[in-house]
C-alpha cells in the first residue's frame, strides 16, 4: 500500500456543507472531460458525507446525555423545592 501524507483541517458542518455543495455544482456542469478528471472530486464529496454524517451522530450522543442531565437536575431542584423541615415537636 501506498504511503499518502495526510493534513488534520478543522471545518464547521457549515463549511462541510458548503463543500459538498460546491462539489455538486462541479460535477453537475456539462463540461467536455473526461470521467477520470471527475473521481477525485466525487471521492472528496463522499468523505465528506461521512464526515458530516459522524458530526451529526456526535451531536446527538452529547445531546441525549444532556437532556438526561437536565432532566436529572430539574427532578432535584423540584424536590428541593418542594421538602419540607420538620421539626422535632411537630413530627
Amino acid at each position: 500500500m501506498e504511503n499518502k501524507s495526510t493534513a488534520l483541517i478543522k471545518l464547521t458542518k457549515a463549511e462541510i456543507n458548503l463543500l459538498v455543495q460546491n462539489i455538486d455544482f462541479v460535477l453537475s456542469l456539462n463540461i467536455p472531460i473526461e470521467k477520470e478528471w471527475l473521481k477525485p472530486y466525487v471521492k472528496i464529496k463522499e468523505d465528506l458525507k461521512k464526515i458530516e454524517l459522524q458530526l451529526i451522530e456526535g451531536d446527538k450522543e452529547q445531546h441525549i446525555p444532556n437532556i438526561i442531565s437536565g432532566a436529572k437536575n430539574a427532578v432535584k431542584a423540584k424536590k428541593e423545592t418542594y421538602q419540607q423541615e420538620y421539626c422535632e415537636n411537630c413530627e
